[in-house]
C-alpha cells in the first residue's frame, strides 16, 4: 500500500536484542490489578450472583458468577441475561464470543470514514504491553486497555481509541456492569477468537439486524501494538494469516483513503468494544 501502512503477510514477529554490558538493572514487575484477576464487579452488582469473592488488595472489587453463562454466539442483554433467541422486550448490547471467559463483543462499533482522524495514541512502547504480530498475538482486550489507560494517565499521554472505548455505554444499559468504564478495546488475541467463530457470531449480528463486517474492506482496529510506531489491525480481505499495521499517530491516512478499491468500495475502520459479563 503506502509506507505509512504496511501489509504484513504471515505472522512475522520482529525481535530486537541488546547488550546491557556491565550495567545491571533491577526490573520491577507491576502486579496485576483486581480487574485483570477477574474481580470486575461491585457488591451491588453481585447481589444476585453466586460464589462471591473479594479482591485481596481492594475489598470493593468482587468476582461472582451468575446462573446464565451463555454460549458462543448468544446474545448478551442489558439486564445481564443471555439467550440464543431475539427477545423483543429486552435490549441486546453484545454477542458472546468466549463464553468460558465470559467475553462478549459490542453490537456497535465506532466507525472511522474518509476524512476522520484515526489516532491510536502516542508513539513509543508501553511498559508491560507486549508487541505482537497478527496471528501470533495471544493478548487480552481487558489487560491491554487497562495498561494503556493506566500508562496514559500516569504519563499525561493521550490514547484516543482506548479512551473512547472506556467512555462507551450502550443504549439501554441501566446497570453499572455494562456502563462507561466497563468496556475494553478489542485486542488481536480476542479478535482471533471472533474470527474462529465468525460464522456463528455473524449470524447472530444478522439476526439482530446488525453487521459485524459489511464488506471485505472493513478494518478491525485493535489494542495490540505491533512496534513503537504502529499497531495491529485486521481486514477480511487480507485473510486470517495477514494483518495491517497502521501508524499509531494517524499520519498517512489521507493516502489510504484515496486508494482506489474495486466496485467503488471504500475503506472503513471499525473500533469494537469487548466486555466481561
Amino acid at each position: 500500500m503506502k509506507k505509512n501502512m504496511l501489509l504484513i503477510a504471515g505472522a512475522t514477529l520482529l525481535i530486537s536484542a541488546f547488550s546491557a554490558g556491565l550495567i545491571r538493572a533491577q526490573t520491577c514487575v507491576q502486579p496485576p490489578t483486581c480487574e485483570e484477576l477477574g474481580y470486575i464487579y461491585s457488591a451491588d452488582e453481585c447481589v444476585n450472583g453466586n460464589n462471591i469473592l473479594k479482591c485481596p488488595t481492594d475489598l470493593s472489587k468482587m468476582a461472582c458468577s451468575f446462573d446464565a453463562i451463555g454460549n458462543d454466539g448468544d446474545i448478551l442483554y442489558a439486564d445481564h441475561s443471555t439467550s440464543s433467541e431475539v427477545i423483543n422486550a429486552k435490549t441486546p448490547i453484545a454477542v458472546i464470543f468466549d463464553a468460558g471467559n465470559r467475553l462478549a463483543v459490542s453490537l456497535e462499533a465506532k466507525i472511522y470514514q474518509k476524512g476522520d482522524s484515526v489516532i491510536w495514541g502516542a508513539e513509543g512502547d508501553i511498559p508491560g504491553l507486549a508487541n505482537c504480530s497478527g496471528t501470533d498475538c495471544e493478548d487480552s482486550s481487558i489487560t491491554n486497555t487497562n495498561m494503556i489507560m493506566s500508562y496514559g494517565e500516569a504519563n499525561n499521554k493521550s490514547y484516543p481509541m482506548a479512551e473512547s472505548v472506556r467512555s462507551y455505554s450502550p443504549a439501554g444499559c441501566k446497570q453499572a456492569w455494562c456502563g462507561a468504564g466497563k468496556w475494553s478495546m478489542l485486542s488481536m488475541g480476542d479478535f482471533k477468537k471472533i474470527y474462529a467463530a465468525q460464522k456463528t457470531i455473524t449470524a447472530t449480528f444478522k439476526k439482530l439486524g446488525k453487521s459485524l463486517s459489511s464488506n471485505n474492506w472493513n478494518v478491525f482496529l485493535t489494542s495490540s501494538p505491533y512496534d513503537k510506531t504502529s499497531y495491529n489491525a485486521y481486514s477480511f480481505f487480507v485473510g486470517v494469516d495477514a494483518n495491517l499495521v497502521p501508524p499509531k499517530s494517524g499520519e498517512g491516512f489521507d493516502a489510504i483513503w484515496d486508494l482506489a478499491l474495486p466496485n467503488g468500495a471504500s475503506w472503513q475502520f471499525m473500533l469494537f468494544r469487548v466486555i466481561r459479563y
